[in-house]
């Protein structure tokens, strides 16, 4: 079976997140909840963009969760890149005024540092300073990263999406866990299966046991196009093969006998119910097998 040239569909429901979710999901307060404290201020007023942005590292299991925030302030609609974050909102999906982003991102907690040099770079007005929480190394049993985000509709409208992968990989039992997240329904995540380095057959059956709704493409181009802005932020390669999920499991994916952690970088996709990249972050496995 290959990844190239699968393409297959199965039916599950979605799992459910209302469009409202996104105040209570990306609060301020309910993520900083122990040392190091979030940082956390707002950009000066312009013509163009005025932007709250804040940072913030948690313990989470037992590991650590990275934490990155954006609500826009201004009238006009936001697209942004904030590099060391490694977060970026798209021109053809921009944030409203209000509209809130977060990006997270798991490993070790003491692989983390905070930089105080984190500028966010905005079309047309360049850099905005920002300090965030950034990783530098180190071994997790967990890594991974989620994006949640209001978004402008191609009609002009407001809209919510979510997508997650998390990977934990426990080597002296030989499994690897799996947390593949889309919602709410129509909104798809995507990611390159193969920095798992668990077999296609494998990985497949198991989402299909699990009842996602799936479809495999031999590259980025092939089910989807992106903006300059993506384009230039992406750092893995858009010409490997991409798992494009959308009802995504319910549960998380056990995977046994697995020897090794996996390794490797992926962009990671929220995919609109159009077809369309929102937002993306590169998800980088390389930091697996901790014990």
């Amino acid at each position: 079976m290959s990844f190239s040239i699968l393409r297959t569909t199965l039916f599950a429901s979605a799992i459910g997140w209302a469009s409202t979710a996104i105040a209570e999901q990306c609060n301020l307060e309910s993520y900083d909840i122990g040392a190091p404290p979030k940082v956390i201020d707002r950009t000066p007023a312009t013509g163009e963009t005025e932007f709250e942005w804040a940072s913030d590292l948690d313990p989470f299991d037992d590991t650590g969760r990275g934490w990155h925030y954006i609500r826009n302030l201004h009238d006009r609609d936001l697209s942004l890149h904030w590099k060391k974050a490694n977060f970026v909102i798209s021109f053809e999906h921009p944030l409203p005024k209000d509209g809130i982003s977060c990006k997270r991102d798991y490993g070790a907690i003491d692989s983390y540092r905070k930089d105080a040099d984190a500028p966010i770079y905005v079309s047309g007005e360049g850099e905005k300073s920002a300090v965030a929480y950034v990783q530098s190394g180190g071994r997790s049993r967990q890594a991974g990263a989620s994006i949640e985000t209001n978004y402008r509709e191609a009609g002009g409208g407001v809209a919510y999406g979510l997508v997650r992968l998390v990977v934990r990989y426990f080597a002296a039992d030989r499994f690897l866990e799996l947390d593949i997240n889309a919602s709410p329904e129509g909104t798809r995540v995507a990611f390159d299966p193969s920095i798992l380095g668990v077999d296609p057959d494998v990985l497949l059956g198991a989402l299909k046991e699990a009842g996602a709704e799936f479809s495999v493409y031999s590259s980025l181009p092939a089910f989807t196009s992106v903006d300059s802005l993506i384009a230039q932020a992406l750092m893995a390669d858009v010409d490997a093969g991409f798992l494009v999920v959308s009802a995504t499991p319910g549960d998380t994916l056990r995977l046994s006998r697995i020897d090794q952690a996996p390794s490797g970088q992926t962009p990671l996709l929220l995919i609109s119910p159009e077809g369309t990249v929102v937002a993306a972050t590169d998800v980088d496995l390389s930091s697996l097998g901790g014990q």
